[in-house]
């Protein structure tokens, strides 16, 4: 069991680590691509890749914002 409070707190900062991470390794990682021996294709492979895990971060950004208010407004304080 884990009481509102935790999990509140475990889900925010779930969400705010998602929320940082993705844009800086999409950063980085558009950075290393430069540096690379990869082609063309390989490369828009690479970027395709980037663009679905961002867009993948912004859905499950969307799901954890429901779950906290989801629990926020459960009368429950145990879960």
């Amino acid at each position: 069991m884990i009481t509102k409070t935790d999990l509140i707190k475990f889900l925010t900062e779930a969400q705010n680590t998602e929320e940082k991470a993705i844009p800086i390794y999409e950063k980085h990682l558009h950075a290393a691509i430069n540096w690379t021996q990869l082609n063309d294709k390989q490369c828009e492979a690479v970027k395709a890749s980037l663009k679905q895990m961002a867009e993948e971060s912004q859905k499950h950004k969307k799901i954890v914002e429901a779950l906290i208010k989801q629990v926020k407004e459960d009368k429950r304080d145990a879960f």
